[in-house]
């Protein structure tokens, strides 16, 4: 199979002088002035295979992934281009009610962090992009399973997704000894993500007219990233947990009663 996809992306970014007649903030200051324009052409072929024994599928692949991304800068002369040819493996498992799939993709830098000249909207951190960044690789794992049985009402299911990726982009920070920190976009290896959760519910039926059911659903996550202040790396991790309590009321389909309560807990290190 094939794809085409074109992309375009523009913004502007303008900072304004005091007029000293009218004291209205109307006067572009070009040196503080940004914008850029975003022609992306990406291009995906894929060749595959699929396999099936009793009732397991799997299927594998390999994708041809072609990207011609022109960057154009105001206040850069030369606009930064990118020619990109990366091949991406693919492959997916399913056993009934039980899937699973493992993906690559190589994705350009958001443009958000391309702009080289500072933002500073908030004077007390001041940030600045990278025109030069390289385009992350990332790695996706993601298996979920749902099992409802009809005779007793009761259902449960689990759900994992995982991604593991590089040339990710992190803001490196420096605070200086006024206090004023400044950001810049830079690439850094080994972002981890990790999201479990599971789910366990039932629902209860008194003559067709009455039901009532619940749903308890934990779950838990785990975030690594790098972190650099003042050209100090150190790790990020982020552990949270949480659940999530529906409960259903139902009357004859005219009175329907659903709160839900999700508590959570995030600490990150």
């Amino acid at each position: 199979s094939e794809r085409l996809e074109y992309l375009k992306d523009e913004q502007d970014i303008n900072t304004f002088f005091q007029d000293p007649i009218n004291f209205k903030y109307e006067l572009l200051d070009y040196a503080k002035s940004s914008g850029f324009q975003r022609k992306q052409n990406k291009f995906y072929s894929y060749a595959g295979l699929t396999y099936k024994i009793k009732k397991v599928t799997l299927s594998g692949g390999l994708s041809g992934l072609w990207q011609n991304i022109h960057n154009e800068f105001k206040n850069i002369a030369d606009p930064i281009n990118m020619s990109l040819f990366n091949i991406v493996p693919s492959a997916s498992f399913q056993w009934k009610q039980l899937s699973a799939n493992y993906s690559m993709n190589v994705n350009a830098p958001p443009t958000s962090y391309l702009i080289p000249i500072p933002d500073n909207t908030n004077p007390f951190a001041i940030r600045y992009g990278n025109p030069y960044l390289k385009p992350a690789h990332q790695h996706s794992f993601y298996a979920s399973n749902y099992n409802f049985f009809q005779g007793s009402g009761a259902s449960y299911n689990f759900w994992i997704n995982a991604n593991l990726t590089n040339n990710d982009v992190v803001m490196s920070r420096t605070v200086q000894a006024n206090g004023i920190q400044i950001d810049k976009s830079v690439n850094a290896d080994g972002t981890v993500q990790l999201y479990f959760g599971t789910g366990y519910g039932k629902e209860y039926k008194n003559k067709q007219k009455f039901i009532f059911s619940y749903r308890v659903s934990p779950n838990i996550n785990y975030n690594r990233r790098k972190l650099i202040v003042n050209n100090n790396e150190s790790t990020a991790k982020t552990f949270g947990y949480g659940a999530s309590v529906n409960i259903g009321l139902n009357w004859n389909d005219r009175v329907e009663f659903r709160p839900m309560y999700s508590p959570s807990i995030n600490q990150t290190t």
